[in-house]
């Protein structure tokens, strides 16, 4: 394997749910990763767009955020180096959920959805690595709107204190 995609698969290893998966699925990510480079400020898409597979971070941040009709933003989440995003709309197919704007220069690698499913399919592993990631994310949704629906505003702000 040459020192470049060598280099690519140690990235994808680096993401924290895939650390367990086996060398052949991470080559194939890596021989199937398409790069993109992106300048502070720049839309990588826009929620609600069709999607356009699964992103890793190789360099630099990403912010994940949500729009309202009245233009305010709220920021979900920012993604660092050995982060992926977009992984709910590569995996189903769907729009985008949210917005993807580089938060700084950022260098990304991006994986269409033909292809992860084609790797999912003949490495299970990998599968099984995404529907656990998955889950872990449902159940911490989960516990936050139940935070959200239960508590009072005091309530809610000490747990975020705490």
């Amino acid at each position: 394997m040459e020192s470049k995609e060598q280099n690519l698969v140690e990235l994808w290893r680096s993401v924290q749910y895939l650390s367990g998966v086996g060398d052949g699925a991470l080559a194939e990510l890596a021989r199937s990763s398409i790069p993109a480079t992106y300048d502070q400020g720049e839309i990588i898409f826009l929620q609600d767009d069709p999607q356009e597979g699964l992103f890793l971070v190789d360099s630099g941040a990403v912010k994940i955020c949500r729009h309202s009709k009245e233009g305010r933003e709220h920021i979900l989440q920012v993604i660092y180096p050995g982060d992926t995003f977009n992984d709910v709309a590569a995996l189903d197919g769907g729009i985008n959920p949210a917005t993807a704007i580089a938060f700084s220069a950022t260098h990304l690698w991006r994986v269409t959805r033909d292809d992860l499913r084609s790797i999912t399919l003949r490495h299970p592993d990998l599968a099984w690595a995404l529907i656990e990631s998955l889950a872990r994310r449902a159940r911490f949704l989960v516990a936050s709107v139940q935070n959200l629906a239960m508590r009072d505003v005091r309530g809610r702000l000490a747990k975020l204190l705490l």
